[in-house]
């Protein structure tokens, strides 16, 4: 059964930013991360748009990282000092803190009871984004053009080393340590491989890279010249094993089933070893192997609304986390073994969710303003 619930702003917070005088503040979900026990950290982007004195349009950024009970109540809520980036991500580590790195490779370790966060020691230019493989070690993007893996489990006392696995960028590689170029089929260029997919003229970076298993990984390689607004845009999913091999590619179209509106090239692993993709055209299963099993189109009635939402991982039952970019609700749709029952259990969640919005909004108050709602809530 699927669950909806808001994505809070502490009361206190609120109060102390004057979020309800002033209508310029963006609050928006950055990564979600869910605990074996059922809790759910999101990790939160709160900015804040004003004009100087000198009549400069400037904005203000803070992450705050939110802990929720299994149903949905909020428990605790804190800023992240030190965390200057835009675009940060969070990891949970083996004993209970949580790892949030940046794409200005800065990695801040946070407490478990959220009441600390400290740069990582030993880190240097660690990562720009880390995710943990099923037994604890570390993948990580190193500055947008690499990915790289710990030998050991990640820790963060100091954080472990790093092993390149490959560069996919390599006019970009004095950004990270040096790593050998990931190979096509045939023993094939990479680089030549992604021209052929993405045009010649492109400058390539990487979105993100996510572990299947601790052997393989599903990387989002992107255009860097696509705006916000064009339809589909260049990119490709690879298959890269640990060792830096060539895998395949996920079967998805740059164009045809596109990243859609903004920039949507998440991905998460769910059951039985299957990658899911949401964007603005549709919801897309594939196999381990890349091959597509299921695609759900935004065009169809009962998954039109999936086009607002974004991918942010899996529950530890097997759930798909979205949240609404505009309205800051968590939802999750359970993935049946068989998904042949998947359109079914979507369309169910796609449907239930108007009547828990409405729910939630007799119960909490809501702020709206110009970047989305902001449901404010006492901890």
């Amino acid at each position: 059964m699927s669950q909806v619930h808001p994505l809070f702003v502490s009361r206190e917070l609120s109060e102390e930013r004057g979020l309800r005088k002033d209508p310029e503040f963006a609050w928006t979900a950055r990564g979600v991360v869910a605990s074996p026990g059922g809790d759910r950290h999101v990790l939160t982007l709160f900015e804040h748009f004003f004009t100087n004195r000198a009549g400069e349009r400037r904005r203000s950024v803070d992450h705050v990282m939110t802990r929720f009970a299994p149903d949905g109540a909020p428990v605790r809520q804190a800023v992240v000092e030190g965390l200057n980036t835009a675009d940060a991500a969070p990891c949970a580590l083996p004993d209970g803190r949580f790892l949030v790195t940046g794409r200005d490779n800065v990695t801040m370790v946070v407490g478990a009871d959220l009441a600390s966060a400290a740069l990582a020691t030993g880190t240097g230019r660690w990562a720009a984004r880390a995710r943990l493989t099923p037994s604890g070690r570390a993948v990580c993007l190193g500055g947008g053009v690499a990915v790289a893996v710990t030998e050991t489990p990640l820790t963060a006392d100091p954080l472990p080393a790093l092993r390149p696995v490959t560069t996919f960028v390599t006019d970009y590689a004095r950004e990270f340590p040096a790593a050998p170029p990931t190979f096509g089929p045939g023993g094939g260029d990479l680089a030549a491989l992604l021209r052929e997919k993405l045009g010649y003229r492109m400058l390539y970076g990487l979105w993100d890279a996510v572990p299947l298993d601790d052997e393989t990984f599903v990387v989002a390689v992107v255009s860097r010249t696509k705006y916000l607004r064009q339809r589909g845009g260049d990119f490709v999913f690879a298959l890269i094993g640990a060792d830096g091999s060539w895998k395949g590619l996920l079967d998805l179209d740059a164009y045809r089933d596109g990243a859609g509106r903004g920039t949507r090239y998440d991905v998460a692993v769910a059951r039985g070893r299957r990658i899911v993709h949401l964007n603005t055209f549709g919801l897309y299963v594939f196999d381990d192997t890349g091959a597509r099993l299921a695609r759900l189109p935004v065009e169809e009635k009962e998954y039109k609304a999936l086009k607002a939402f974004r991918l942010h991982g899996v529950d530890p039952d097997g759930s798909l986390l979205l949240v609404h970019e505009k309205q800051n609700l968590l939802v999750t749709i359970p993935v049946p073994d068989d998904l042949a029952d998947l359109p079914a259990a979507v369309a169910d969640a796609m449907a239930a969710f108007p009547k828990a919005r409405s729910a939630w909004k007799k119960r909490h108050e809501v702020v709206s303003t110009a970047h989305g709602w902001q449901w404010i809530a006492d901890f």
